[in-house]
């Protein structure tokens, strides 16, 4: 499954990530899916055109979600638990910030947090297949904090 994003990328079979989608775009995953999808949003609430976007999915007929990332306060384990929850649909999902590198951020934290025997640089492995560029030395930071803190 494909559709042309910014930054897009397919890092499993039913996962499209990337930057801000259009309408257009949004249209084409909807026509893609054959069934039922979701859209995941993880802009913050005061970025451009997010109010209006939960209005569109439903147009669409697109199950969506808000996860709103709005900086690196936001990039935790929580957010990174509610992403893998939204994730498990029976169903293509387009997950989305404004390039990408949020969900890779999340993903990357996600994976060490719920993977076993995933350390810091597989995790940041899988951010980067999800997306993640200029944030990973932030995620990096964190993942490492949160791996000296692991029991032995």
């Amino acid at each position: 499954m494909s559709v042309d994003i910014i930054n897009g990328r397919s890092p499993t079979a039913n996962v499209i990530t990337g930057g801000q989608p259009s309408e257009a775009q949004f249209s084409a995953f909807r026509a893609t899916a054959q069934g039922p999808c979701r859209v995941i949003n993880l802009r913050g609430g005061g970025e451009p055109g997010v109010m209006a976007q939960a209005a569109l999915m439903a147009h669409l007929g697109i199950d969506y979600v808000h996860l709103p990332v709005s900086g690196p306060a936001d990039v935790s384990f929580e957010a990174a638990t509610a992403l893998s929850s939204a994730l498990e649909y029976d169903g293509p999902v387009l997950v989305h910030c404004a390039s990408g590198n949020r969900v890779g951020a999340l993903r990357a934290l996600g994976a060490f947090q719920h993977e076993e025997g995933c350390d810091v640089a597989k995790a940041l492995v899988i951010g980067r297949q999800w997306g993640l560029t200029r944030m990973e030395p932030m995620v990096a930071g964190i993942l490492r904090t949160a791996e000296q803190a692991r029991p032995s």
